[in-house]
């Protein structure tokens, strides 16, 4: 069988074992920091990293990067949410920028927004990207229950977990 060179394990050893990884995952000489032993990693696939993402890293870029993941994803999410939503249920009645005439209904749901959107509009967007964000950086991994509310801290133990483990 074919044999991982850094693990020493074939891919059916690797199946098996829950470590989906074709580079380090905590396991054999280049051992720094098992990721399969962390929340998130859940059979079949167990820990999965099929690009070697977190190859020789250690624990505190592995926290960094999971950080991250949550963080964009939830942006993904709200994004398409954003998108679908106007299409699906109408949108606001009145003007988004009553000095140039501009109503809501003007602004499409596709990337073309990108250019209807005043700059203004834009400066508050990404003002309220920066407060969010520097509320992440306050309380890094907790975005409060609902997220994004501010009811830091309010999911503890368990709870927290399943809640971390479903995204």
């Amino acid at each position: 069988l074919i044999q991982n060179g850094l693990t020493g394990q074939s891919p059916i050893d690797q199946w098996q074992s829950g470590h989906i990884s074709p580079f380090n995952d905590g396991q054999g000489y280049f051992a720094q920091f098992d990721p399969s032993q962390e929340l998130g990693a859940c059979p079949p696939l167990g820990y999965w990293d099929p690009f070697g993402m977190m190859a020789f890293q250690d624990e505190a870029k592995f926290r960094k990067n999971r950080e991250l993941e949550l963080k964009h994803g939830r942006i993904c999410m709200a994004a398409t949410i954003g998108m679908i939503v106007p299409d699906l249920f109408g949108r606001f009645d009145g003007y988004l920028s009553p000095s140039q005439g501009l109503k809501f209904a003007d602004v499409p749901s596709t990337i073309d927004a990108i250019y209807k959107v005043p700059v203004e509009g834009w400066l508050q967007i990404f003002a309220l990207a920066g407060a969010i964000e520097a509320k992440n950086q306050a309380f890094p991994m907790d975005y409060g229950w609902p997220a994004f509310t501010g009811n830091v801290g309010k999911l503890q133990g368990p709870e927290r977990e399943k809640k971390l483990l479903a995204e």
